[in-house]
């Protein structure tokens, strides 16, 4: 993870129509997600093994890093923006808050989209609850992180070796909210993404076109988009 980081995606619908996404990203501290909410406190302290009595709190979230990134979806002459926040820790990235307009979603236990160590072919079955914010109402969710394979693949951005292919299927309540695959690579970040509906019906299928950061511009402006 880096701190800096832009890209510029690609998103082919299943009807072959094409959207853009736009996303900036920077590397800060878990105290700059707490907010009033709660449940955004509450999720940072159960994700990190905090003692909520503890007066240290504040120092051990600003000793934690975090990436924060804002997600701009065109769509039409429509834009719309999601922020996303999560824990980055040492063998794992865990999705703490995603917030669209009308849709602000934290995850108690944060929940995990990428596990470095994870071996091919494993899965982790993690469990919690997603509040919807501000009303503070919570589903349980059940959450199946599989590494598939470490493999190359190419974009439009560039070539990429070493890839981690992961699946991550979340379930909230008795609702599926259907199945992502994305390929993260090393200096990169997630370079590749399929989207599954409920039944497992791919929906989409993003690639990044531009990526921007410290290590230099991989791939050229896609001359179509709008």
């Amino acid at each position: 993870v880096r701190d800096g980081y832009s890209q510029r995606v690609r998103i082919t619908q299943a009807d072959g129509s094409v959207r853009y996404e736009s996303s900036n990203s920077s590397l800060r501290s878990a105290a700059d997600l707490v907010d009033d909410q709660f449940a955004v406190l509450s999720a940072l302290r159960r994700t990190l093994a905090l003692d909520p009595d503890s007066s240290a709190v504040l120092a051990d979230l600003t000793s934690a890093p975090a990436l924060h990134s804002r997600i701009v979806l065109e769509d039409g002459g429509r834009f719309t923006t999601t922020l996303v926040s999560a824990l980055v820790q040492p063998d794992a990235v865990r999705l703490v808050r995603q917030s669209t307009p009308g849709l602000d979603l934290v995850f108690e236990p944060a929940l995990p989209t990428l596990l470095i160590s994870l071996p091919v072919g494993a899965q982790d079955i993690s469990t919690g609850s997603v509040t919807l914010l501000p009303l503070n109402n919570s589903l349980p969710y059940t959450s199946t992180l599989t590494l598939v394979a470490r493999e190359s693949v190419a974009t439009p951005a560039g070539h990429f070796d070493n890839c981690l292919k992961v699946s991550l299927q979340l379930r909230a309540g008795r609702a599926s909210l259907g199945r992502s695959i994305t390929w993260y690579c090393p200096d990169a970040g997630g370079v590749r993404r399929e989207d599954y509906d409920s039944n497992d019906v791919l929906q989409s299928t993003a690639e990044a076109v531009v990526i921007s950061s410290a290590a230099g511009v991989l791939g050229q402006p896609d001359d179509s988009a709008p």
